[in-house]
């Protein structure tokens, strides 16, 4: 994965990475700011940021019809470390795609009309994905619980209730932008079709005039509270039983972290023991899904699990699932790891043909300080064996780092 990078007087950061076989561009800004980053008592900030970012700028009255007339389509995300904002757009028009992020960056025409709309809008997400979605609400229940109160971590980056959001007045989000959305606080991305010395200029004609701050040290979060084994029972109306445990584990861009990953895909895998018992042979479980939270400064292992038995079933299966990780891991064969990695490969050799995905990875390294990270994570799994994994799992995942929700 070959790239390029630079850093103008303002202190923004650039990554250019060159793929002459598409006829397209992605452009991605990485601001260096997340959920982690909000007042306790403005929860939802961040992300209600993302969504006014799309409004008018200084000089562009609608990001998304100006992209929208040169062909270009865009996304973004709010996650507890990091806002992320992309777009993709023929290649010969890269330019209007840096014009367009630079002049965002450089401001915004914030409204009371547009702050209030926007709110609205969030607010309804929250009801629809949070609160009227059955299990909608578990990282509403499950966050509060893992981390304490004065973790970062400890709320969804929508925010920990409505209220929270309802209280943010244009007058915090203009103090939030012109304290975080900075040249020095971001990384600028560009992978596709281009010529990286015509790009570099480009990039100082549309960037270079926009002023620095501050700079701003990357946030150091304190360790979270001792893990202990704690369990919550949820008598919310839903389709089936179900659970949730969470282990916590050391953060993304750790060996730790690598070797659970490899573990969680060895879990999914429908041939492992810990699969055939639950949904095959006891039938314990109806469907059953193993995955990690990917954070900057700490991570989750969870477990989802629906039960097509009875709620009062699930204590004694949460039993029965510590047990079967413990099996696993001692069983652990090569052959099957093997697999896993070379899947784990073939994967990422995949993520390199898609650029929205490319420049994500590469702005990911630059923010935690090597912008070849995500390419190192797949070349370091390639070493892992048996032994490191079976240290991983029972260094962390051990009932009394366990916490567990309970629905039904």
């Amino acid at each position: 994965m070959q790239s390029r990078t630079y850093t103008l007087e303002n202190g923004l950061s650039i990554v250019l990475h060159e793929n002459k076989s598409s006829t397209m561009v992605t452009v991605q800004v990485l601001y260096h700011v997340g959920s982690a980053d909000e007042p306790a008592n403005q929860t939802g900030l961040a992300h209600l940021c993302e969504h006014l970012m799309f409004g008018a700028s200084l000089h562009v009255p609608c990001y998304d019809t100006a992209l929208q007339q040169v062909g270009g389509e865009n996304n973004a995300y709010t996650t507890k470390d990091v806002t992320a904002y992309h777009c993709t757009l023929p290649a010969n028009n890269l330019s209007t795609g840096l014009w367009l992020e630079s002049d965002r960056m450089l401001g915004l025409k914030l409204t009371q009309t547009q702050v209030d709309i926007q709110k609205k809008v969030v607010i309804e997400e929250f009801k629809e994905c949070y609160l009227n979605q059955p299990y909608g609400d578990i990282w509403l229940h499950l966050l509060p619980l893992v981390y304490d109160q004065h973790h970062p971590y400890h709320w969804p980056t929508i925010g920990k209730n409505i209220a929270d959001i309802k209280k943010i007045s244009l007058q915090d989000i203009q103090k939030f932008f012109s304290q975080y959305y900075t040249p020095e606080n971001a990384t600028l991305v560009i992978a596709g079709n281009f010529h990286s010395s015509q790009t570099i200029q480009e990039c100082k004609k549309w960037f270079s005039d926009i002023p620095s701050k501050n700079k701003r040290n990357k946030k150091t979060i304190a360790p979270n509270k001792t893990p202990i084994a704690q369990t919550k029972h949820l008598t919310t109306s839903v389709p089936k039983p179900a659970l949730f445990m969470a282990f916590q584990i050391p953060g993304v861009y750790t060996q730790i972290h690598d070797h659970l990953a490899l573990f969680a895909s060895v879990l999914n895998n429908q041939s492992s023991t810990f699969y055939q018992t639950l949904i095959y042979q006891k039938q314990s479980l109806s469907s059953l899904s193993v995955y990690l939270l990917d954070d900057f400064s700490a991570g989750l292992f969870i477990i989802e699990g629906y039960s097509h038995g009875l709620a009062n079933d699930l204590s004694s299966l949460v039993q029965s699932i510590q047990m079967l990780i413990l099996e696993e891991v001692n069983t652990l064969k090569m052959t099957l790891l093997q697999g896993i990695k070379n899947k784990k490969k073939m994967q990422w050799a995949l993520t390199q043909i898609d650029m929205v995905s490319m420049a994500d990875a590469l702005a990911m390294g630059s923010f935690w300080g090597n912008v070849n990270a995500c390419n190192e994570k797949i070349l370091n799994m390639q070493m892992v064996g048996v032994t490191e994994i079976q240290l991983a799992v029972k260094k962390f995942l051990r009932p009394e780092n366990c916490t567990t929700i309970l629905y039904g």
